[in-house]
């Protein structure tokens, strides 16, 4: 096996493929390679909580792919984010994009 394959929603907890309906409700949440500050993998589409270091303001903020600089950042509201890389002992994981949409309106 490759990688970990992880299914929300209704599907969750179907780990036979071919149980799967519909590919179509299936995002694939690539793996960043990043850990957050509880030692918890970082996807992209997490979403997470962290602290900046210059204005110590806590912030929300989504995972990313950034193709231009071809790395993960964390973007939050209209700003054009950070990159993770480093990161990992000042974010953490509090939700995804998917399960838990509301924490991004918090922000």
């Amino acid at each position: 096996m490759m990688g970990e394959v992880m299914l929300f929603g209704e599907y969750q907890g179907m780990l036979n493929s071919f149980q799967l309906k519909d590919w179509d409700y299936i995002k694939i949440m690539q793996f960043t390679g990043i850990v957050d500050k509880n030692k918890k993998d970082v996807y992209e589409d997490d979403i997470v909580k962290y602290q900046h270091s210059i204005d110590s303001k806590e912030y929300i903020g989504q995972v990313v792919y950034n193709r231009e600089f071809a790395s993960f950042w964390l973007k939050t509201g209209n700003d054009s984010g950070f990159a993770l890389l480093g990161q990992q002992k000042i974010i953490e994981v509090i939700g995804n994009l998917y399960e838990t949409p509301e924490l991004l309106k918090k922000n």
